[in-house]
């Protein structure tokens, strides 16, 4: 029996491909599903690198748990001590102990004993030279010298024992002016004693009691010894400002930094009270205890996680909003750069200053975000990234509260205001009312905490005004926005 072509069963081709089908939609399916993930694993990457970026930065020590000011009201629960610890002395304190240790301190002066040893052997040498020219005199004019020259041999080096011993001084010209009540430090070897300027012999005074005292030795004829002794009269006491500068270090140094003692569970203050300067300084005397005894026993990972959750919590309270409220944002790459990159940005900037100690976390310009945000994007856009941005700020500061109040104000003023860059006059009365804002909230914070402005830091007036003239950058900063992202402002367009 045969069979035809006909004769066997025929494969329709749409159920040949359908055939195909189960051995290519998997492969498919998986490559598809990996590429619509690949954006969002770009976003998660780009949280937690900003996230750990960010957190490389903060401080290892625990954070102090209580804010407060001199002449508010403790408004916290009643405060016992945890701990014993000393009360540190204020500055003032400290500069007015310095300042009366350098006043009380005495000038010292260095005695050379080689003077009185090189005086005594060239005093002998002259002595024995002329006695030889005495004998080989025919007429000599001396005869008690050449009869008894032991005497005036011993006699010489007695006077200059003694002169030296008292010591002649080549004083400061202040230390002589002040002579009768000049008291200064004289150091010999090992041995330290002080004594007044009027006690010790001058060069003059000395070759004056010299000449005063050879009439009424028993000498026959002390003129022949007068000239040699007097040719030896030099000053052994000399002023050393190296020793008097370590003196004054060493004495300074033993300036005590506290005063008094606070004993473990002793009342430091209560609730609604108000902090006075001697419990203000109790407080800062807590603070810097806590920070040694409370700071070294916590971990360094522990207070590392602490700051890397509140700040991956802002991070996704951020990433969320854009996913929600700036959809065009999220969903491109470029944008979504664009805006986390402020975050990392200002947090490096107050990390730096604040580990300068030559310029203040206040000349950061924050309002920069918000003014170039606002012109690419929207006011709500540009508000929301200025909080996040001065709320990671505030982990790296140690200015407080009144940093992160007065950023976040001067923020505000930025949305509200119709900051417009391609009008240069509306731009600077813009920048005027920024400063106004910085410089009368800062007067407000103040007036708060001393109730006066007799003790206003004039010099943070300076940081805020260089902050709001660095804030005129925003102005060439849109073309660069623009060249490195793609963007295209109302600028352009105009």
């Amino acid at each position: 029996m045969s069979f035809g072509l006909d004769s066997h069963p025929r494969i329709h081709p749409r159920r040949a491909r359908l055939k195909t089908i189960p051995y290519l939609c998997p492969m498919s399916n998986r490559l598809g599903d990996a590429t619509a993930r690949l954006p969002n694993l770009f976003r998660i990457l780009l949280i937690a690198g900003v996230v750990i970026v960010i957190s490389l930065l903060y401080p290892s020590e625990l954070k102090f748990k209580y804010d407060f000011e001199r002449g508010q009201t403790w408004r916290y629960e009643d405060l016992y001590a945890p701990f014993e610890f000393s009360i540190l002395k204020t500055e003032e304190e400290l500069a007015r102990e310095r300042a009366n240790v350098v006043e009380t301190l005495t000038p010292v002066y260095r005695l050379d004993p080689e003077v009185a040893r090189r005086r005594k052997d060239l005093f002998l040498a002259i002595f024995d030279r002329e006695l030889q020219s005495l004998e080989s005199s025919t007429d000599p004019p001396f005869s008690d010298v050449l009869e008894r020259p032991e005497r005036y041999r011993i006699y010489g080096l007695e006077f200059l024992d003694r002169i030296y011993a008292r010591g002649i001084i080549s004083p400061r010209s202040q230390d002589q002016r002040n002579a009768a009540e000049q008291v200064i430090t004289i150091v010999s070897g090992s041995e330290i004693r002080e004594q007044t300027v009027a006690n010790i012999l001058t060069q003059p005074e000395a070759r004056e009691l010299l000449a005063d005292s050879l009439p009424y030795v028993q000498l026959r004829e002390p003129e022949f010894i007068y000239p040699l002794l007097d040719e030896q009269i030099v000053p052994n006491l000399f002023y050393s400002d190296s020793l008097t500068r370590k003196l004054r270090q060493e004495a300074l140094a033993t300036i005590p930094s506290t005063r008094g003692l606070v004993e473990r569970n002793e009342l430091v203050i209560a609730r609604n009270s108000v902090i006075t300067d001697e419990i203000y300084q109790k407080l800062v005397s807590f603070r810097a205890g806590y920070d040694d005894a409370v700071t070294l026993s916590g971990s360094y990972l522990g207070v590392l996680a602490g700051y890397t959750i509140l700040t991956l919590l802002i991070v996704l309270v951020f990433i969320v909003y854009l996913r929600y409220f700036a959809p065009a944002v999220y969903a491109r790459f470029p944008k979504l750069i664009f805006i986390v990159l402020w975050p990392v940005l200002y947090a490096y900037l107050v990390y730096a200053t604040e580990q300068s100690d030559v310029v203040s976390p206040y000349l950061i310009p924050f309002c920069i975000a918000p003014i170039i945000i606002k012109i690419f994007f929207n006011e709500r856009l540009a508000l929301f990234t200025h909080i996040v941005n001065v709320l990671i700020a505030s982990f790296l500061t140690s200015l407080g509260y009144e940093f992160t109040f007065l950023q976040l104000l001067a923020g505000i003023v930025v949305i509200i205001m119709d900051v417009d860059t391609r009008d240069w006059t509306r731009f600077f009365q813009s920048l005027f009312l920024i400063l106004a804002c910085y410089f009368t909230a800062y007067l407000g914070l103040e007036l708060i905490k001393e109730g006066n402005v007799n003790n206003l830091d004039w010099i943070i007036y300076v940081w805020l005004a260089g902050n709001v003239f660095l804030t005129l950058l925003a102005y060439p900063l849109i073309p660069a926005v623009e060249r490195l992202f793609g963007f295209l402002s109302p600028i352009t367009l105009t």
